[in-house]
């Protein structure tokens, strides 16, 4: 899987990408690299296309846990910021403690 791109049309769909990373071989720097900056660009482009509505969507679906309280952590703040920078309502878990990264 190592080097694959991929597009995402929900945060659940990257999640489980990231879960198919981090089994792989672990390495968070990928996860960042080709889920995380990958999702947002998604995101991005569906804002520009069909708007902030559509690409709200892409979080209706609650992400599956991806075996790493960083990731986790990464997808719920990221729920949180787009939500309260374009102005929709943001889901719930993003305050589930289950979703936080401790240090």
């Amino acid at each position: 899987m190592r080097g694959r791109l991929s597009s995402f049309r929900t945060a659940a769909a990257a999640a489980r990408f990231a879960q198919r990373l981090l089994a792989d071989n672990g390495q968070l720097r990928q996860v960042w690299r080709f889920v995380l900056i990958q999702l947002l660009d998604d995101y991005a482009s569906v804002v520009r296309h069909d708007g902030v509505a559509a690409a709200s969507g892409m979080w209706t679906l609650e992400p599956p846990q991806t075996g790493s309280s960083q990731v986790d952590a990464a997808l719920a703040a990221m729920a949180e910021y787009l939500a309260r920078r374009d102005g929709w309502l943001e889901p719930g878990r993003v305050r589930d403690p289950r979703r936080e990264a401790t240090p």
